[in-house]
């Protein structure tokens, strides 16, 4: 059985660097929390402002911290295949369960470039790859026939997709039955789960779950017993805050959020700013105005809405 949730780590940083301390307050709630998935060095962990060192302080860190029945996916993307392989490579040196690798960004390949890319990286590499795919973030998708060639690779056994683009999931749902049964597909985005496992997903990987992990995995495990109804309820009482989370830019929303609810977040890194004052008072106004999440954050949490 797959790992389901993944909360994607946000990085607290303090004045002069990474505020390590938080990380590890962080981790420990999650591991309270009874959370198996950790993704570290994701987009929501503000990889691209980390040095090479702030990486391996922040593996150190976690790999020191996780018991062995935890799952930990590493970030490893670039634009530059050469250094996504280095990248990974330090994943793997670590034993990471998986790396999360997203479709080159800025330099725009084809979709045969796309494929090259992730062919390289499994060549030189053994741990376990998830593609990912994000559009917004690359201005490519990795098309569904570029799709059914890289699961014939035997290390790369899944995707995180966070296009949002239900039609492209259904494609994705009806490709693995046919293809290959065990690939996964994971949700990457909060506000679209319900519907994605709904399609076939097996999982999500979450940024909301930084803040109330429980909620989210007593939701995510009422997706997955397929009682859509009492997972329909969820979504509405999480919707406002899930929507509130896409007001900027991730993980600014989610920085604030902890931050506002006594968890070690911090500041962030330029060139992300913190939102912009309206947007802030929205999103304390909807946890303050929100039980299921208000409560979570409290010593005495709500499991279940009512």
């Amino acid at each position: 059985m797959p790992t389901s949730l993944f909360t994607a780590l946000i990085t607290p940083f303090k004045e002069h660097g990474l505020d390590l301390d938080g990380f590890s307050e962080n981790l420990q709630d999650q591991i309270s929390a009874k959370i198996k998935g950790l993704l570290v060095l994701g987009s929501t962990g503000e990889t691209p402002a980390l040095s090479m060192d702030e990486k391996e302080a922040l593996l150190k860190c976690l790999f020191n911290a996780v018991s062995p029945d935890q799952e930990v996916m590493v970030g490893t993307s670039s634009n530059n295949t050469n250094q996504a392989i280095e990248n990974t490579l330090m994943a793997q040196h670590y034993n990471a369960s998986s790396a999360l690798i997203i479709t080159p960004y800025y330099n725009k390949p084809t979709q045969r470039g796309i494929y090259k890319h992730f062919l390289k990286i499994s060549e030189n590499t053994s741990i376990p790859i998830i593609l990912y795919n994000h559009p917004g973030r690359t201005g490519q998708n990795i098309e569904i026939e570029t799709l059914k060639s890289l699961m014939k690779i035997p290390n790369i056994i899944g995707i995180k997709d966070a296009s949002g683009d239900l039609g492209y999931i259904q494609q994705l749902a009806f490709s693995v039955a046919s293809e290959r049964n065990d690939f996964l597909i994971y949700s990457g985005d909060d506000f679209n789960a319900l519907a994605y496992i709904a399609l076939g997903a097996c999982g999500l990987i979450s940024v909301a779950s930084n803040l109330i992990p429980r909620t989210i995995y007593n939701w995510l495990s009422i997706m997955l017993e397929h009682n859509f109804i009492d997972a329909q309820k969820y979504h509405k009482i999480l919707f406002p805050f899930l929507q509130a989370l896409n007001l900027e830019t991730n993980p600014s929303p989610i920085k604030a959020a902890m931050n506002y609810c006594g968890k070690s977040a911090g500041e962030l890194r330029l060139p992300l700013v913190e939102m912009d004052k309206e947007n802030k008072l929205t999103l304390q106004n909807i946890i303050n105005n929100t039980a299921l999440i208000h409560g979570e954050t409290q010593p005495q949490y709500h499991k279940a809405p009512v």
